[in-house]
């Protein structure tokens, strides 16, 4: 991801951090439930992102 964004790993993972905290979730894979339950993020097996 940071290199497709054309940033630091550093930053990334300081603003992935920092996203954690302003939801007051402890992993990745909460974030991905929560997202899931509010309808973001419709998911189409068939794709692969590049």
């Amino acid at each position: 991801m940071a290199h497709r964004l054309l940033l630091a790993e550093k930053t990334v993972r300081n603003y992935v951090s920092r996203i954690f905290t302003k939801l007051d979730l402890h992993d990745r894979t909460a974030v991905a439930v929560q997202a899931r339950d509010a309808g973001l993020g419709a998911v189409d097996l068939g794709t692969r992102v590049r």
